[in-house]
């Protein structure tokens, strides 16, 4: 590999270690804590519905995961700016072997991410002066996947806007969240006829609604238990998947610096 890219590696090694971190301090936080408990719950005594009736219950989380550590955020934090910083860094060894090594406004260098054609073609001489259209910035804007000139390549488009607010506004949300259940569910003098997802996605926390049940009365003693078997997740504020926003950023840089188009621009 060439040795102007050593820079930007150095980066993406470092967001890889701070990656890797993270996704070992959830194993670790999620090993240590009880597993969530449920509880069932109606707005009706089952125990006085005529058979043949239905009833509608809730499974309810007893007791969820403490909020996460604050190192999370930080750390996802840490991997999202030196991502970014690997292409960023790329991008100023593309301009260093361009026609112009020497730009007027070396502070406006930087890796370009649009999420719009238009807006792309309009600022690429400012973000890579004197870069090769035809080359290594003909396949920068393939990367974006446009169509109907929208950007549709969601993990370039998540790291520019994640990896700004985490620099200039806040730490990102991020909360344990139920990814996958299989429960089991004992059913007595009663039988399922209806299973349905909460209306909004519960997080885990004490008294959070993971799923409702609609039954039938079939007996005089109708009564329902549950073993949870939840998979848990560490969630961000639209609800994606925190460590595959990292593992998807981690490929999506490296296969930018192993490009081809990329290294035959600086070698």
């Amino acid at each position: 590999m060439s040795d102007a890219l050593r820079s930007a590696r150095i980066k993406l090694d470092r967001a890889n270690l701070h990656a890797s971190t993270a996704k070992r301090e959830f194993r670790r936080f999620i090993n240590k804590h009880p597993r969530p408990t449920l509880r069932v719950e109606s707005e009706t005594d089952v125990q006085v519905i005529p058979v043949g009736e239905t009833a509608s219950l809730s499974l309810v989380l007893n007791r969820g995961f403490p909020a996460l550590p604050d190192s999370f955020a930080a750390r996802f934090g840490d991997a999202l700016h030196n991502y970014r910083c690997a292409l960023d860094h790329l991008a100023w060894e593309l301009v260093q072997h361009g026609r112009d090594p020497n730009p007027a406004e070396p502070w406006r260098v930087q890796f370009p991410i649009y999420s719009e054609r238009s807006k792309f073609r309009a600022n690429r001489a400012k973000r890579l002066p004197g870069v090769d259209v035809r080359g290594p910035v003909q396949f920068i804007e393939a990367r974006h996947r446009y169509v109907g000139g929208q950007a549709t390549n969601e993990v370039l488009l998540r790291l520019a806007r994640l990896s700004n607010e985490d620099k200039h506004r806040s730490l990102h949300l991020m909360f344990s969240a139920p990814s996958h259940a299989r429960h089991q569910i004992t059913f007595v003098d009663c039988r399922p006829v209806g299973f349905e997802n909460p209306p909004e996605r519960p997080k885990f926390v004490p008294d959070a609604e993971i799923a409702r049940l609609t039954i039938v009365i079939t007996g005089l003693n109708p009564t329902v238990e549950v073993k949870p078997g939840l998979t848990v997740y560490v969630s961000l504020e639209d609800w994606s998947n925190a460590l595959d926003v990292l593992s998807e950023t981690r490929a999506e840089v490296a296969e930018i610096l192993n490009a081809p188009e990329i290294i035959a621009a600086v070698s």
